[in-house]
């Protein structure tokens, strides 16, 4: 996990944000598109800590931090917002990551 959100504003006035969406504060409904891949499990260690995405013990963990996520994703998006998720084919198998 990112511990600050880093922000981002482009010449256009866009503000990009990158962080864990379970620590960005924001009010409801102020998201109108949302750009994301996910840790995918056991393939990556971005140095974040042993808190972070993808580097949990159980897949049932992962895939309750990914809902908290996308919990957080609804409630800050706005009604005609557009979410756009890249989860890859990649699984691991004893140690090997397969793609």
């Amino acid at each position: 996990m990112l511990d600050t959100p880093q922000n981002y504003i482009d010449p256009s006035g866009t503000i990009f944000i990158v962080g864990d969406a379970r620590h960005i504060p924001l009010h409801n409904d102020a998201v109108r598109c949302v750009v994301t891949s996910p840790p995918y499990f056991k393939v990556r260690d971005y140095g974040h800590g042993s808190e972070q995405m993808g580097l949990e013990v159980k897949i049932k963990d992962y895939v309750d931090n990914l809902v908290e996520c996308f919990e957080e994703v609804k409630r800050v998006l706005s009604p005609d917002g557009t979410v756009w998720v890249n989860i890859g084919n990649t699984y691991n198998t004893n140690g090997i990551i397969h793609s």
